[in-house]
């Protein structure tokens, strides 16, 4: 059971790196560039499928989860890989219930 939760806060701290946050060195935002994404008057656009994918934090969060659940199934000590990245959610949680 604690896998499971140690895997959905990574699964949500990578999904909202990949499709809502800039990252150190504009690393994300980039990555997001590359793939496709673009800025009109509208907001955020995707000039292919890929890019239409990060930009939609949900469906980001199901390949995410797909992804480290057969890494999980795989390699058990995943969770160990991953665990930084539950703590990092985990902190930011506490943050946003504290401001």
């Amino acid at each position: 059971m604690i896998d499971l939760l140690i895997l959905s806060l990574a699964t949500f701290r990578i999904s909202s790196l990949l499709a809502e946050e800039i990252g150190p060195f504009r690393m994300f935002s980039r990555f997001r560039y590359w793939s496709g994404e673009r800025h009109d008057k509208f907001g955020r656009t995707g000039t292919n499928e890929f890019a239409r994918g990060l930009i939609c934090f949900w469906c980001v969060s199901v390949w995410v989860a797909t992804i480290l659940g057969i890494a999980w199934y795989l390699w058990n000590d995943i969770i160990w890989v991953v665990m930084p990245l539950a703590l990092s959610t985990v902190a930011i949680i506490v943050n946003k219930f504290t401001e």
